[in-house]
């Protein structure tokens, strides 16, 4: 079992970040993606994928999507292959291997990447800051 927050109810954005013990993780993640983008959340009521968690939007594209799990993040997010090419060399052994076995899709496809460690967030923000240019800022 994934342990996700999962079932009905009507949890607010604090509720569905506490249900993980890396409450603190998704925090920073988040304050440092707000740092280069003007950010919309919007709750995900209990998708029978992923269960309950959060799409982040940045205008009219997604961002990425975190769902809480116990021990972890579930991140999902679509990214082009060309992007993932432009980086590769400074990807973890553990992000190339979420690529190879994304759900294809398009010219890329949807990677599902499980935060453990708190290490992985500058990971996490090299993809997405990839994904979609931040404001004023060149893709790192």
């Amino acid at each position: 079992m994934d342990q996700r927050l999962r079932g009905k109810g009507n949890y607010s954005f604090d509720e569905i970040i506490a249900y993980s013990s890396k409450k603190d993780d998704w925090i920073e993640l988040e304050r440092r993606l707000k740092i280069n983008y003007s950010l919309e959340r919007i709750i995900i009521n209990d998708s029978k994928s992923a269960g309950w968690g959060i799409n982040y939007r940045v205008g009219k594209n997604s961002l990425c999507y975190i769902h809480p799990e116990i021990n972890a993040l579930f991140i999902a997010f679509q990214i082009k292959e060309e992007v993932i090419e432009n980086i590769k060399s400074r990807l973890s052994d553990y992000a190339l291997k979420v690529w190879d076995n994304r759900y294809p899709c398009g010219n890329g496809g949807w990677m599902w990447y499980r935060l453990t460690e708190t290490n992985q967030i500058d990971e996490v923000i090299l993809l997405l800051n990839n994904k979609i240019k931040p404001k004023n800022k060149k893709r790192l």
